[in-house]
């Protein structure tokens, strides 16, 4: 079929592409077939058969659930507007970009897993790449936080669980402790430690390791100016072998740094 590929398409051409699409022939079978290009064959196929969105479903186990529950508590965003009668969900995590390109893939995972579809864009900061940000919009995945934390106002000045923590598996709180190490934790020179500025939730944070029999010490780093108080949950060393058995990292720059400090003392097991 010879023609100008600007050339606007006949209706028998957009009646043939139907037909063999509603027959099974791939976007490239038919591009051979009606020699169309296959941007052309997808923009007709998509009036008449719209790309379908999959249900949210949670096919994770508790653990994981504790993760993207602790993750999103850790660093996450919720974000919604409204445009008329309809509204949008934005629901992001903010990474860093040097150091957390691994661990963005993985929450990636976590969340494609559950039928959620990501967008990944990198922010700069003073002309540098600086910032991971991971989308998800979905108001299902908003609800589904929502059944787990619980914050007012701004959410990073008071998010935290939205029960006490016996009201939560063991597995899902291991989960959720990993994932506040792996976006607001840091491992320091002999200890690992969680920072935030909601007093509630490093009180959920300092609970679920007492519960586990892990010892650790708060301490309150003052804001200046506008700055809120930041709460400091420190691990010390002795319980370091421990806290990696119960709870660990899915940060993989987390976890060299941990395994670092645990190799000194012989006990560094994976």
């Amino acid at each position: 079929m010879n023609r100008n590929k600007y050339q606007r398409l006949y209706e028998e051409e957009k009646n043939l592409i139907k037909n063999l699409t509603l027959k099974g022939n791939s976007l490239r079978q038919i591009s051979e077939i009606t020699d169309l290009g296959i941007t052309t064959i997808y923009y007709q196929v998509r009036k008449f058969k719209p790309k379908q969105k999959k249900d949210f479903v949670c096919n994770l186990s508790d653990f994981q659930i504790g993760e993207l529950i602790g993750s999103f508590a850790g660093d996450g965003n919720f974000y919604y507007s409204s445009h008329g009668r309809s509204g949008h969900y934005r629901i992001r995590y903010y990474l860093s970009y040097k150091d957390d390109m691994d661990y963005s893939k993985y929450l990636s995972h976590l969340l494609e897993m559950m039928n959620l579809r990501t967008n990944t864009f990198f922010k700069k900061y003073k002309g540098k790449l600086s910032v991971i940000e991971l989308v998800v919009r979905s108001k299902d995945f908003y609800k589904f936080i929502r059944k787990y934390l619980i914050w007012e106002g701004k959410k990073t000045y008071s998010v935290r669980l939205k029960s006490y923590i016996n009201g939560y598996s063991d597995d899902f709180l291991r989960g959720f402790v990993r994932g506040l190490m792996d976006t607001d934790g840091f491992v320091e020179i002999s200890g690992v430690a969680f920072g935030v500025v909601s007093r509630d939730l490093v009180l959920n944070f300092e609970a679920i390791l007492s519960k586990f029999n892990i010892g650790s010490k708060l301490s309150i780093k003052p804001g200046k100016g506008n700055c809120k108080d930041c709460y400091l949950c420190r691990i010390p060393r002795r319980y370091l072998e421990l806290y990696n058995e119960i709870f660990g990292f899915s940060n993989l720059r987390k976890i060299n740094s941990l395994m670092k400090i645990l190799s000194k003392t012989g006990t560094a097991r994976i």
